[in-house]
């Protein structure tokens, strides 16, 4: 699953648009030219797998080389552990 498609193709929907996601971006990656992204396997964990069956799952890591920053994204969405995300917020209610 590309990066974008994470942010902006939400299996619950999201009010994000394009321009939002190139925005979000350039505030955490001002040096474009300078960064380097890659997209990593996530076999390496069970915290994936779920996702794995239904909409996806994705592990990226950008470099930015002029400030030596590094950033790890991660993501999952599958139905049971949205339904289990929204009985433990009302519970804390």
């Amino acid at each position: 699953m590309p990066y974008w498609y994470a942010f902006l193709e939400s299996p619950y929907g999201t009010p994000y648009v394009k321009s939002d996601f190139i925005r979000f971006h350039e505030i955490l990656f001002p040096n474009r030219q300078a960064l380097e992204v890659y997209r990593w396997n996530d076999d390496f964990s069970n915290y994936f797998d779920a996702g794995k069956e239904w909409w996806g799952t994705g592990l990226w890591s950008a470099y930015d080389r002029k400030t030596g920053t590094m950033v790890v994204i991660g993501g999952i969405s599958d139905g049971l552990r949205r339904q289990r995300n929204r009985m433990h917020w009302k519970a804390l209610q």
